[in-house]
């Protein structure tokens, strides 16, 4: 047998092919294998709430926290026109009434997230009851109240330019969370 015949004879050739066949079989099931985690993440992404189920979400509950905020001023004023008429003058032009204003505000907003969000709403706030979706921790369980305050004083950067920094986090992120979701480890499931 000649170097010729063991380099480009019968036995070469299907040893060639046999490697060949190997070399495409092993292909196969790296694409396969591919495809199949591909398969999975989407699986696994569909779980999360999308940004626009978020995003009417935070809306209806926006909504209502304006609602809340309002009758509480309205109830403020109330006092204070008690107040004046017995002779105690308060100055809604200040700036300090302005600030204790807004934080009463803030306190309104805050409270209502924690608090639905937390163990005594189920992660669930009205708005996301409405869309059919619910804050967890990231293995599932409803998020302690310390969880969703985190979570809820990041609102204050997720929030910034309507809420353009929060969406771009969650359309970069795997598990669609915002900030606040990534700092209190939770995420937003649908339900």
């Amino acid at each position: 047998m000649s170097l010729m015949e063991d380099l480009y004879g019968p036995e070469a050739r299907k040893k060639q092919e046999a490697e060949e066949e190997k070399r495409k079989k092993m292909e196969k099931e790296k694409e396969n294998l591919l495809l199949e985690k591909e398969k999975e993440r989407e699986k696994e992404k569909e779980k999360y709430a999308s940004l626009p189920d978020r995003a009417v979400a935070v809306i209806i509950d926006t909504i209502i926290v304006w609602v809340l905020s309002f009758v509480v001023g309205v109830v403020i004023g109330f006092m204070s026109v008690l107040m004046m008429i017995v002779d105690v003058y308060v100055d809604f032009e200040s700036t300090a009434t302005t600030v204790i204003f807004y934080l009463i505000g803030f306190c309104i907003l805050l409270l209502y997230f924690t608090i639905l969000e937390g163990p005594l709403g189920g992660g669930r706030t009205i708005g996301k009851r409405i869309v059919g979706i619910k804050v967890t921790t990231e293995d599932g369980k409803v998020p302690s109240y310390r969880a969703t305050i985190i979570r809820n004083i990041l609102r204050i950067i997720d929030g910034l330019f309507f809420y353009l920094v929060g969406a771009i986090q969650i359309n970069s992120s795997s598990k669609n969370q915002r900030f606040g979701d990534r700092s209190a480890k939770t995420i937003v499931v649908k339900v």
